[in-house]
């Protein structure tokens, strides 16, 4: 723990970055619970299909991107870059916020995925600007610190917005425009992070292109990308089934609750497994067990859910 806190103590700029990625982060899983409540509420008879497209609005966007999203991230300031992008968020968490006000969930919907194409910008930016405030050897340190960081704000920020929600989903997503301000405020005593800007778009096809020929001639390679594609299309289904059950049988008296604490659980898990997995490692299990382990752990566990019809 000293080493988490001589760095964030002896690294200012570094302390501001781990603020606002706080903050934000904190928003963003606030406004998660709202969303999926207002899709039930307005999605009429198709509530399901109206929360996994939703769902899908949070994710597609950023993974469709990815690819491009460093490129672009490398064209401009880092510091402006991440400003920008956490005030433009806050502007389309307002406009969410009117749109739910009216009931119109499509629209949400689009704005949900145009708030993530966002995170394709900011994820690379941030960690561009990581490697610019803190030491080589204090890298790992910071990297650790933000993965934690996510768990933490991901279980704080479902359970909070559960709570939140029992006010009404509207109270949610104003605290989340809130949070994006007060995140790009606290972006601003960053020092300037200017890059070369010398990259393309055609460098990202070109490093696309290499990585499916890498994937083609390494079927190693190939089985380690792939592995995770069945954990998270059952994963996509169970949070779609976790929603319909938290609206169906509402253990903490209401939807909006029942669904924070679920997802905090989540969050908690998160923060919990690669813990235990570096633990195993430790004491000389191989990798390929571990992992072993922890798929068919999260896939049984899913199934088990999905079986029982019930959140309790």
């Amino acid at each position: 723990m000293s080493a988490y806190w001589e760095l964030i103590r002896d690294r200012p700029g570094f302390r501001q970055l781990w603020l606002g990625e706080i903050v934000s982060q904190l928003g963003d899983w606030l406004s998660w619970v709202a969303v999926s409540l207002l899709a039930l509420e307005h999605g009429g008879g198709e509530g399901a299909m109206a929360v996994a497209l939703v769902l899908a609005a949070h994710s597609l966007p950023q993974a469709l991107l990815a690819p491009v999203g460093g490129v672009l991230a490398d064209r401009w300031d880092r510091r402006n870059l991440l400003i920008g992008v956490h005030l433009t968020q806050a502007l389309l968490t307002g406009l969410m916020l009117l749109s739910a006000l009216s009931g119109a969930i499509v629209v949400l919907t689009a704005l949900v995925a145009a708030r993530s194409a966002l995170t394709a910008l900011d994820w690379p930016a941030r960690t561009g600007a990581l490697r610019r405030l803190v030491d080589d050897e204090e890298l790992l340190t910071a990297n650790a610190l933000s993965a934690s960081t996510w768990s933490a704000m991901f279980a704080l920020g479902m359970a909070g917005g559960g709570l939140l929600a029992m006010l009404g989903p509207e109270i949610a997503l104003a605290v989340d425009t809130a949070t994006f301000l007060l995140g790009a405020a606290l972006l601003l005593p960053l020092p300037a992070m200017p890059t070369k800007g010398s990259a393309r778009l055609t460098d990202a096809v070109g490093e696309l292109r290499t990585a499916v020929a890498m994937l083609a001639d390494d079927r190693r390679l190939l089985r380690a990308v792939a592995a995770k594609l069945p954990m998270a299309v059952a994963g996509g289904g169970a949070l779609v089934l976790l929603n319909l059950v938290a609206a169906e049988a509402a253990f903490a008296g209401a939807a909006g609750l029942t669904l924070g604490l679920l997802q905090g659980t989540k969050g908690i898990g998160t923060g919990i497994g690669p813990v235990l997995a570096k633990s195993a490692l430790d004491r000389g299990y191989s990798l390929d067990r571990v992992w072993s382990v922890v798929m068919w752990g999260g896939l049984g566990g899913m199934a088990v859910f999905a079986a029982s019809g019930s959140a309790v």
